[in-house]
């Protein structure tokens, strides 16, 4: 579990859960970019999940420079509740993940008074806000909003980074609704612009970023509607409607000798998501519980990737496709205490993706043994598939227009853990 409060206080990590994250066992992450490298796995392994939905990388300058990172993370601390960090072997409710599972929370706002944060550094300025909508409801509001200043420090910076600019804001809305349970409408939004202008005089080209023109724009998006209701005293019901959106698009040009723009990078990449997930737990007795599960994604896109080869040649289009496919998965788990000292998590998650048919079923076991008040033996199996990134299975060659990438099948690890645990 990922405290809040650490990521404030953890030296370099700007207030990012993601840099805490590489602290632990077995994770490591750059410097240039906050990607998160479990095990030597890429950082595109990696699911990230919000109020229990699949969600785009909630980065700044996402799949800029690494699949899967980005520069900073879009979500303030300030709205960030305890967030979940699995590096492997995670339950049967995750899938479509190769290396690890970042499950964040957002939390709920103060039901009683009204409170108003703001801070400014170097690299933002931060205003956060939350109160009671209605005191005798207990319902609340939490509301973030960042800008970026790096503006203002543009000279500090190398000259190949140009001008960045960002912001995000996020926001959660809290409302009680005594026996129809609880509801919560929540989301989360950054856009991202990078601007670099070539050096007009070639005889101060010292570096290849020196004859070259780019600009990028990226965005990231998700809302949704949650509600919770018990049913009875040992069920209860959970589902969630969400929209998810990720936007990236680049152009670059790079100067000759006569100051001519030659065209050599084109991407344009849309996506965006509508997810139903709901979740039925139930409680058996007091050594037997479980939890079973449905998500539902219909993902739409529109995508283009052009290249030149090299400079002065015309731009070869390798991705050029729009439309939409589905992806379903389910999952049902159980926990099981056996005795006082020994307990065991066993599920099975099962991965649908239409685009091509492919369909995988996943096994996921897990056991623990506290050997006496102090130390804990622990165990745990899983197999893990991941889907690629769209624009990988529409990649076309160039000159027969065919996608040899399309029947591409889910990437899949063996998940083998084994822990030792001393207070």
């Amino acid at each position: 579990t990922l405290s809040v409060e650490e990521a404030g206080r953890y030296a370099g990590s700007s207030d990012d859960p993601a840099r805490l994250a590489a602290s632990f066992a077995g994770v490591a992450s750059g410097l240039s970019n906050n990607g998160i490298i479990i095990r030597g796995n890429a950082p595109k392994g990696l699911l990230w999940r919000l109020e229990d939905v699949e969600i785009s990388n909630p980065n700044h300058f996402a799949n800029i420079a690494t699949f899967g990172g980005g520069g900073l993370s879009a979500l303030s601390s300030h709205v960030l509740s305890n967030s979940d960090f699995m590096t492997g072997a995670f339950p049967a409710e995750y899938g479509n993940a190769l290396s690890g599972v970042f499950d964040l929370k957002l939390r709920n706002g103060n039901n009683q008074k009204y409170e108003t944060t703001v801070q400014a550094g170097t690299i933002g300025l931060n205003i956060a806000s939350e109160g009671p909508i209605s005191k005798e409801q207990k319902s609340s509001y939490l509301v973030n909003y960042r800008y970026s200043t790096l503006a203002l420090i543009t000279p500090l910076l190398p000259p190949e980074v140009g001008v960045i600019k960002y912001q995000d804001m996020s926001f959660k809305c809290n409302f009680p609704a005594r026996k129809l349970g609880s509801f919560s409408v929540w989301g989360v939004g950054s856009t991202d612009k990078q601007v670099h202008d070539a050096v007009a005089d070639i005889t101060k080209w010292d570096d290849p970023a020196d004859m070259s023109d780019y600009k990028s724009f990226t965005a990231v998006a998700a809302c949704g509607v949650s509600h919770k209701i018990p049913v009875g005293k040992k069920s209860n019901f959970s589902s969630v409607l969400a929209f998810t959106a990720n936007a990236i698009e680049w152009e670059e040009n790079e100067l000759d000798t006569l100051l001519k723009p030659n065209p050599m990078i084109n991407v344009q990449d849309w996506s965006y998501n509508i997810v139903a997930s709901t979740a039925f737990s139930h409680k058996f007795n007091s050594k037997l519980s479980s939890k079973t599960g449905i998500i539902m994604t219909r993902e739409f896109f529109d995508l283009n990737v052009e290249q030149a080869p090299t400079k002065g040649q015309p731009l070869y289009t390798f991705v050029d496709k729009n439309g939409n496919t589905d992806v379903l998965q389910g999952y049902t788990q159980i926990k099981y205490a056996a005795t006082e000292k020994l307990s065991f998590n066993l599920g099975v998650h099962s991965l649908y993706f239409a685009l091509n048919g492919n369909i995988t079923i996943e096994p996921r076991l897990g056991a623990k043994w506290f050997v006496d008040e102090k130390n804990s033996l622990s165990f745990a199996y899983g197999l893990h598939s991941q889907s690629e990134p769209l624009m990988f299975y529409f990649a076309q060659n160039p000159s027969t227009l065919n996608l040899p990438n399309k029947e591409l099948r889910f990437a899949k690890a063996h998940h083998f853990v084994v822990a030792y645990d001393r207070r």
